[in-house]
C-alpha cells in the first residue's frame, strides 16, 4: 500500500499537479522578486523586440507577468488577424433574460 502511494505521489509531482516547496538558504523562501531574461532577437519582417523578463506575482496560486513577449509589429498583425472576427460585447437582461448592449 505504501509503495502504491509512492508510485501516486511521484506521478503528481511529475505532472507538476503537487509541488514542493523549495528554498535555499540563500533566499527567503517567499521572495517573489522578479528575475530578467536576457532576451533580445529579431523577427523576420515583424521588428525588433526590447528586452523580455518575466516578473513573479505570486507562488500560489501561480501567476507571472511576462514583459515584452511580442514586439509592437507582432502584436499589431495579431490584432488585424482578430478584427474581422470581432463583434460587441452583450450582457444578460435580467428580465427577459436575453442578450442586449450594455449602453442601454
Amino acid at each position: 500500500m505504501l509503495f502504491v502511494l509512492s508510485l501516486v505521489l511521484l506521478m503528481l509531482l511529475a505532472l507538476g499537479i503537487v509541488s514542493l516547496p523549495i528554498s535555499s538558504d540563500d533566499s527567503p523562501p517567499n521572495d517573489l522578486s522578479s528575475f530578467r531574461r536576457r532576451i533580445i532577437t529579431r523577427s523576420k519582417g515583424l521588428g525588433e523586440r526590447k528586452e523580455q523578463w518575466t516578473e513573479i506575482l505570486s507562488w500560489e496560486p501561480r501567476a507571472f507577468i511576462y514583459h515584452n513577449f511580442l514586439s509592437k509589429e507582432e502584436c499589431e498583425y495579431m490584432i488585424s488577424l482578430a478584427k474581422p472576427h470581432m463583434k460587441k460585447s452583450t450582457v444578460v437582461d435580467s428580465k427577459t433574460g436575453r442578450s442586449k448592449d450594455s449602453r442601454r
